[in-house]
């Protein structure tokens, strides 16, 4: 024999339709239906105000609310949403706490920003996690800078736009936006000099193995960009090929650049510049970060103390170090033995060490890497920088 199947609903009305009779028997009745006797007399009363029909459950939706969120607040919430696509809950709410108005919490910005439709649900990406020895981590402004193109896109006028971007690690301050024609190092190298000028020298700048940043066919992937800048004292931090995670926050940045710049590009270069500008200030001065306590770039950062020298100070390498230059091919002799190492250090001086009868080869403070006799090669190691002077301040 099958179950029988109780229904709640007509168990009440069952039992109102029996206790309702002449001469019933309330509390027997309330033992046999399994009720209290106070759950018989509530759904009696319901019964006797609306019939069978208030028999029903009700909704469990409170009808008022205590702490609603007013309507004026609400519009304000979809009018920032509007105006910032890509800012969530708690950048809003940052944001209406700086104009003085009573804000609602984050996680209340992002429920009525989900119920309102600007925000659909999504897959949790599993987290990378990256080994210590890969990246340098700052622990204060200008220890490291990151660079990077935008990725191309063309003006209204049809003409190639590739934006140079360069920002400060720690604080997430942008230094520049260049839109540049294309990717060539004359390029690069006069944005880079502007940029020192106005805001000093970094100890590190990190960026991709693409042209004019690196060169993976050469020892240590110097270009001729990264040799100037290690001759300023900058020692460049690339990440391993194909890694672009390794700088993620840049990446990450560019998605931003991407929603907000790239979906409706302006008439030309000149015009496009322009607005790169506005849009930085506002990256900059406006616009609080969720890494920064919800504070804006701008509160963090600090200009470098270390200046930019157009004429590049003689290096002399320390004692006991045989130093020697490299020719046109980007070769080193040593005993009578050629090395590759980069056409970019030609010309240039190198120091070669002796350590435990293994030779280092060094550029400045750079470490190219190991001589082996066997393959005539210079075999690069892990880590190729050399512990700076804790007290070089950035």
């Amino acid at each position: 024999m099958a179950w029988k199947e109780v229904d709640v609903f007509e168990q009440r009305c069952e039992f109102v339709l029996l206790a309702s009779q002449v001469g019933a028997n309330k509390s027997l009745l309330c033992r046999e239906f399994g009720i209290s006797r106070p759950t018989g007399d509530k759904w009696l009363d319901r019964y006797e105000e609306g019939g069978l029909k208030a028999l029903q459950d009700l909704p469990r939706r409170p009808r008022h609310f205590r702490d609603e969120t007013p309507g004026y607040i609400r519009d304000e919430v979809y009018r920032l949403r509007n105006e910032h696509p890509t800012w969530g809950g708690r950048t809003i709410c940052a944001e209406l706490r700086r104009q003085g108005v009573d804000s609602p919490c984050a996680r209340t910005i992002d429920r009525l920003l989900k119920r309102a439709g600007f925000v659909k649900s999504s897959s949790r990406k599993k987290r990378v996690l990256l080994p210590a020895n890969e990246i340098v981590s700052p622990k204060a402004a200008n220890e490291v800078w990151t660079v990077d193109f935008k990725g191309w896109w063309l003006t209204r006028d049809g003409k190639r736009c590739e934006p140079l971007t360069i920002r400060d690690e720690y604080s997430r301050y942008v230094l520049d936006i260049v839109a540049l024609p294309g990717t060539k190092r004359e390029a690069v190298k006069r944005s880079f000099e502007r940029t020192f000028r106005r805001y000093g020298l970094p100890r590190y700048i990190r960026s991709d193995n693409g042209s004019p940043f690196a060169c993976t066919r050469a020892v240590g992937r110097l270009s001729q960009l990264s040799v100037w800048w290690l001759k300023q004292g900058v020692t460049p931090n690339t990440i391993q090929p194909a890694s672009p995670h390794q700088n993620g926050a840049h990446e990450r940045f560019h998605r931003d650049m991407k929603r907000e710049l790239q979906q409706s590009p302006a008439a030309n270069l000149k015009a496009e510049q322009r607005r790169f500008d506005r849009w930085r200030r506002y990256f900059n001065e406006e616009r609080p970060h969720h890494s920064l306590s919800m504070k804006t770039p701008a509160e963090v950062y600090k200009r470098s103390r270390r200046e930019y020298k157009r004429e590049v100070p003689l290096y002399v390498y320390p004692a006991g170090m045989d130093d020697r230059s490299v020719d046109r091919n980007g070769c080193l002799s040593i005993k009578n033995k050629h090395y590759f190492l980069s056409k970019a250090l030609y010309g240039e001086r190198v120091g070669l060490d002796s350590v435990d009868g293994v030779t280092q080869i060094w550029f400045r403070d750079f470490l190219l890497g190991v001589v082996s006799p066997s393959t005539r090669k210079i075999l690069p190691l892990a880590n190729p920088i050399r512990e700076r002077d804790s007290t070089d301040d950035v």
